[in-house]
């Protein structure tokens, strides 16, 4: 496990600025029905999009950080690690994978991106950010730039979605951006292919 009980159980304290990340995600998104969390934690942000009457899913790696989760979110988050091949059966208009793959070593990021773009609808959004080169935190084991994941998706058959880029960047600015995601999040979106006449 990468963070401990006291991690978890200190959690609640950012609660409002997950909440707030979570309402400027619904902003940007307008009519957004379906999300799902990978590498949860305790599920403060599920929490948030399951009161703005979203349909909600979270896995974790580990039981640690559920056991710490608010009682009307345990029911929602899972056991997985999606740093192994996983099959959900399950595909949502909204993926997020926020500070998770810095944690996952290297030779498993191309199962990741993979387990992500299973899970990511084919008309959907997957938010993605991931600790860049620097970036301080505890248990970064794969740091790398944005351009990395990028041909990491790229080779799942996801592309950068610039214009969703453009619309969360100005939600979670408008806010203030109490998580500091603005400088290192990429939105994918499933390759389109054209159909010809």
């Amino acid at each position: 496990m990468i963070y401990n009980d006291r991690f978890f159980r200190r959690r609640r304290r950012y609660a409002e600025q997950e909440f707030a990340t979570a309402n400027a995600l619904v902003d940007a998104y307008k009519h957004l029905a379906y999300v799902v969390d990978v590498g949860c934690g305790t599920g403060l942000m599920l929490e948030q999009f399951k009161r703005r009457k979203i349909g909600v899913k979270g896995y974790e790696i580990g039981g640690g950080a559920i056991k710490y989760a608010d009682e009307s979110i345990k029911p929602d988050i899972e056991v997985l690690d999606f740093s192994q091949q996983q099959e959900t059966g399950m595909q949502w208009e909204l993926c997020l994978c926020i500070e998770v793959a810095e944690h996952i070593p290297g030779e498993c990021a191309p199962v990741l991106c993979d387990n992500l773009a299973r899970l990511t609808a084919p008309y959907g959004s997957l938010f993605f950010t991931a600790a860049i080169p620097g970036q301080r935190g505890h248990g970064h084991v794969n740091c790398q730039p944005q351009g990395y994941w990028v041909e990491r998706f790229a080779a799942c058959g996801m592309d950068v979605d610039w214009w969703m880029i453009g619309k969360a960047y100005a939600s979670l600015r408008k806010i203030g951006d109490p998580r500091g995601l603005l400088k290192n999040f990429t939105i994918f979106k499933h390759r389109r292919i054209p159909v010809h006449a």
